[in-house]
Parts: structure tokens; C-alpha cells; sequence
């Protein structure tokens, strides 16, 4: 995987700060305060910890694996995506994998985001879902989106996804690297501080 930069949610104010902010959490919060479990849909189900490894239900011939702060996401050999936590694609916990609406010939997943991620298809074109606060999502807007939207104005056609909480990378089949979303900190590459909603070459690279 194209590896970006990641945080904590412990250990990054903005962070906390988005989580907060996603859709649904504010339901999610005043439930939690008033069970020790959590109840989700159906009601039969609780969500609770687990101090060793579970194999993931419905889960089978899956080739990457992506963890985000909330949610996790496996690629199959199939092309289809599967998340469940509470993935970019559910405005609900999910207790076990939940398709990705619209992606059938992914052929790789980025690390994931606090709450969206990415993936290349079959094709050379980029995908993300989820949060969109600073145009992560690089389809030109800050919507937050359910479901996979084109990443527009790539350069060339994109061999591997990259994610980080709040900004986006693709590697490009040319070796140079474009990114979108937030760049307040340089983290874009382009030798400014300044967020963009679509992508922009790294400087340098390729």
C-alpha cells in the first residue's frame, strides 16, 4: 500500500474533533452513555471488545486489509470492497461486512482515513467514499459521500491508493504521485499550505 502519514485519535485534537462531527455520532454517543453494550440493528446484536483474534464473518479470499479509527475494509479477490465498523459507507454500526456500493474490479485499497478511504479499479481510476471535510473524497466538492465517487483531473491512470485522516495520495503507473484534500501542514506536496479539492502533483516525484 502507498503509505501516508496517520494519527491517533488519543493523541490529535482535530482528529477528536472530526469524529465527533461525522454524521451519526451523536446518536452513537447518547446511546453509549446509558448501556454498557451498545445496541445496534438487529437488536439481538451488541458490540463489544475482544482481547483476542476473531475471524471476520463472511469474509473469505481477501488480498488487502485496511483499518481506519472506526471502521476496517477487506479487498477481495473478486474486486468487491467489504467494510463494517462503522465504515464510510453506513450511516450505522455494522457487526459484519457490508458491501461497497458500485465498486465490483478494485484492484487495491488505500490505508484508510479516520472515516473514508479509496481504491483503484480495474480501469486506473481512483474511487473514495466517506468524509469530505477538506476534499478528500477529490471529486471537486466537500459532500460527505456513502458511496464511491470518481476522483477527478488524475494525470495518468493510478496503480495504488494512499489515505491518511484528512488527505488523499494516488501512485501513478508513471512513478509520480498526486494528492488531494488537506494541506495545511505541506502534506499535498506541492509546495503549498493550502487544502485542494482535486489532485495535485508531488513535486519532485516521477
Amino acid at each position: 500500500m502507498l503509505q501516508l502519514h496517520s494519527y491517533a485519535a488519543c493523541a490529535e485534537p482535530r482528529v477528536r474533533e472530526l469524529v465527533r462531527r461525522r454524521p451519526g455520532d451523536r446518536e452513537r454517543r447518547e446511546a453509549s452513555r446509558s448501556a454498557t453494550t451498545l445496541s445496534v440493528t438487529p437488536a439481538s446484536s451488541t458490540v463489544t471488545d475482544s482481547l483476542a483474534p476473531e475471524a471476520v464473518s463472511g469474509i473469505e479470499e481477501a488480498t488487502a486489509v485496511t483499518v481506519g479509527i472506526q471502521f476496517e475494509c477487506a479487498l477481495l479477490s473478486s474486486g468487491h470492497i467489504d467494510c463494517w465498523g462503522y465504515p464510510p459507507n453506513s450511516t450505522s454500526i455494522e457487526t459484519t461486512p457490508q458491501p461497497v456500493s458500485g465498486i465490483s474490479s478494485a484492484t487495491a485499497i488505500a490505508d484508510a482515513g479516520y472515516a473514508h478511504t479509496c481504491a483503484v479499479i480495474s480501469s486506473g481510476e481512483d474511487y473514495c467514499w466517506g468524509y469530505n471535510e477538506n476534499g478528500q473524497l477529490g471529486d471537486g466538492n466537500y459532500e460527505y459521500s456513502y458511496t464511491p465517487v470518481k476522483v477527478e483531473g488524475l494525470s495518468g491512470s493510478a496503480v495504488q491508493p494512499g489515505g491518511s485522516v484528512v488527505s488523499s495520495c494516488a501512485l501513478l503507473a508513471g512513478g509520480s504521485v498526486e494528492c488531494w484534500g488537506a494541506g495545511g501542514s505541506g502534506q499535498l506536496g506541492d509546495g503549498r499550505t493550502e487544502n485542494s479539492l482535486v489532485p495535485v502533483p508531488v513535486s519532485g516525484i516521477g
